[in-house]
């Protein structure tokens, strides 16, 4: 009859260990899902929310998870339940005897007796001894839960242990889950920042570049005018220009004039142009080789030319260089200069007047 009776009992026990194990699971699976569909990133709502489910399934009065600084130098009270002082949790002697759990790295209960002799002062709801499984993350131990005082009264058993083994796995997962979601958050800020920036530093690069598109159009537009004025075109009479020439010509300056002359010669058909050079005062070799250039590129067109205001340290140092300038009329000033044009022009006038009336 004893035999018998044992056997029901372990029957009935082992049906309330499956039965237990049973809930077990289903409870994992729903712990599994809340954390899937609120998708947590804070630390402190992870251990919240998951503290408060398991003490509910374990119908526990206190439970609270303790988690390491960001430091890693002290343990921090979360998601505490029913704890009045959560300041006594991480004295010196608590934070020494919980980390002492923490490195144990496995679901335990913890009795009574070796609570009292690891810490004296230990909190009445913890002297009767609690459950607690450590948290690792990266293979670190970095928190611990705890679950105290069950309202049945029956204390923890086994498969209580394998729950909590379970939940601190979903712990991790959900914490590691966190980092690395801030981390990307704070990746695709710093990413959008940046982005920004240099969309800024784009569209303030292409202001700068406009900017000095308009700068080196004026600057253009500048050159032009200062070319137009320092070789000016005028017109003194009928078919007769003068171009009035001061400082140094060098190359770039000779072509300018040549171009400056020629248009200005073909736009209004002059026949006669006066080069005065009052305003140079050196003349060198290349110099008065770029004043013939001119005055056969003009005569080419059909135009004479009179060069007039030579400085009588110009004409000696014509003389001393050799520079010959006997084809070229030359006379003293601008004025006289007119004067022969306007001369030339009446005789040409008059020649073309008596051959008109000769046929």
């Amino acid at each position: 009859m004893n035999e018998e009776k044992k056997g029901t009992d372990r029957i009935s026990a082992l049906e309330k260990q499956l039965q237990r194990r049973k809930k077990s699971l289903e409870y994992l699976q729903l712990i599994t899902k809340t954390f899937v569909s609120l998708n947590l990133t804070e630390k402190n709502a992870i251990c919240d929310t998951l503290t408060s489910m398991v003490a509910s399934f374990l119908e526990v009065k206190k439970s609270f998870m303790l988690v390491l600084s960001p430091e890693g130098d002290s343990l921090e009270p979360v998601g505490a339940f029913n704890v009045s002082d959560p300041g006594a949790l991480v004295a010196p002697m608590a934070s020494a005897f919980w980390g002492m759990l923490m490195e144990d790295r496995r679901a335990r209960f913890v009795a009574g007796d070796e609570i009292a002799g690891k810490w004296p002062d230990v909190p009445g709801y913890l002297a009767e001894g609690f459950a607690c499984v450590s948290l690792d993350v990266r293979d670190k131990p970095v928190g611990l839960m705890v679950f105290a005082d069950r309202s049945d009264d029956e204390g923890f058993i086994d498969e209580d242990m394998e729950l909590l083994s379970s939940v601190a796995g979903i712990a991790a997962m959900a914490l590691t889950n966190a980092e690395a979601i801030v981390a990307q958050q704070a990746l695709t800020a710093d990413v959008e920042s940046k982005a920004l920036e240099a969309r800024r530093e784009s569209r303030e690069k292409q202001r700068a570049m406009a900017e000095l598109d308009q700068q080196l159009e004026i600057i253009k537009r500048q050159q032009f005018a200062i070319r137009e004025l320092s070789t000016p075109v005028l017109q003194l009479w009928d078919d007769v220009l003068a171009l009035p020439i001061i400082g140094v010509v060098d190359t770039k300056r000779s072509v300018e004039i040549m171009e400056r002359l020629l248009a200005e010669v073909t736009n209004r058909q002059s026949r006669y142009v006066i080069l005065d050079i009052t305003g140079v005062e050196v003349v060198d070799t290349k110099t008065a080789d770029h004043f013939i250039k001119v005055v056969k590129a003009a005569e080419l067109l059909g135009t004479t030319c009179v060069l007039t205001g030579i400085r009588p340290a110009v004409a000696q140092t014509l003389v001393e260089i050799g520079v010959d300038l006997s084809k070229v009329l030359t006379l003293r000033n601008l004025q006289d200069g007119l004067r022969e044009c306007v001369r030339m022009r009446k005789a040409r006038a008059s020649s073309a007047a008596t051959l008109s009336a000769g046929e």
